[in-house]
């Protein structure tokens, strides 16, 4: 077990051992994951400014009105011609 000891400020250096595994450097970001009797450490991937450009557009993105209509247009369809079957 690595350890370290906590600064009267509350600080600890996180060994080198520690940050080679976890690939952290100077600047980057740790998470601590408590858990009941312990803490796990967590890198926090850090992104730039034009790595994060577009990385939510998918999620904000909504579709049109006509392909809403499509879409339920074909799923009735769909509904239709499978009860036309259950009845044959």
């Amino acid at each position: 077990m690595i350890t370290a000891k906590v600064s009267a400020n509350g600080q600890v250096n996180i060994p080198k051992a520690v940050r080679e595994a976890l690939g952290v450097l100077p600047g980057d970001r740790i998470g601590f994951d408590l858990t009941a009797q312990s803490v796990h450490l967590v890198a926090v991937p850090s992104m730039t400014p034009s790595q994060l450009r577009g990385a939510f557009q998918s999620a904000l993105a909504q579709p049109s009105l006509d392909a809403l209509r499509q879409t339920r247009q074909r799923e009735l369809a769909d509904a239709y011609r499978e009860s036309l079957r259950e009845d044959s």
